[in-house]
């Protein structure tokens, strides 16, 4: 079977709930995570832990894992003063901004791991694809953190940029591919439609699986074999 979820965001106890409740099967299962893992809550590092030591699991960026990722390189090492005096104006600016976008709690768990576990965190961020294709049950889906950005019909995935793909919610009106049905996470479904509060939304061949699991509410996740869906509180 293959899952999708996404927007995680550092809730350690709902992600092992939700990987009991689908009964994730080393051998059978596949698990798409498209992005933005980490912040808000307090465990991502946990769940980038177990996560990377689970070989049919397959991360997909989101904003927050690249916002993190060249800050987190550049202070692998530890904090110090000198550390913090490299990082340069720029860099404290959005290291700042990061902090107030849900960054603290990263920041903190980050630190608290060793420094061999620290290096393992940045190598497996710098891992993770900008976006999957997969085909299940006779149809195509397109994984992708948040959309696709200056959109065309005619315009090859590996041609958009990481920036395209992670920052930007798709027009929910419009269908973007008529072969094929895209995935995205990024945009809670309760701001695209308050009826959906809580809930995986579906338009026009296009599937939003962020639930708002950083703001308390559900966390969601989608079987693409059957469409079936599934929720932890």
């Amino acid at each position: 079977m293959t899952y999708v979820m996404s927007d995680i965001h550092g809730d350690f106890d709902r992600y092992m709930k939700m990987l009991e409740e689908i009964n994730l099967d080393e051998d059978k299962d596949t698990l798409y995570i498209l992005g933005d893992v980490i912040d808000f809550g307090e465990s991502g590092m946990k769940i980038l832990m177990d996560m990377s030591s689970r070989p049919n699991v397959y991360p997909v960026i989101g904003e927050h894992e690249y916002t993190a990722l060249p800050l987190l390189r550049r202070l692998a090492d530890g904090v110090s003063e000198s550390a913090i005096a490299k990082l340069g104006e720029k860099a404290l600016a959005a290291f700042a901004s990061w902090g107030k976008n849900g960054g603290q709690a990263t920041v903190r768990e980050f630190f608290a791991l060793s420094p061999d576990d620290r290096e393992w965190i940045v190598d497996y961020l710098g891992e993770f694809a900008p976006y999957e294709e997969v085909e299940v049950g006779g149809e195509s889906f397109v994984l992708v953190h948040a959309g696709l950005k200056n959109f065309a019909a005619d315009r090859p995935l590996d041609d958009y940029g990481i920036d395209e793909l992670i920052d930007e919610s798709p027009d929910f009106e419009r269908i973007y591919f008529p072969d094929k049905i895209l995935v995205t996470g990024h945009k809670p479904t309760v701001e695209i439609n308050p009826a959906y509060k809580g809930k995986i939304f579906s338009l026009n061949r296009h599937i939003d699986l962020d639930c708002g699991a950083a703001y308390g509410l559900p966390l969601g996740c989608l079987r693409l074999d059957d469409m079936r869906e599934f929720y932890v509180e």
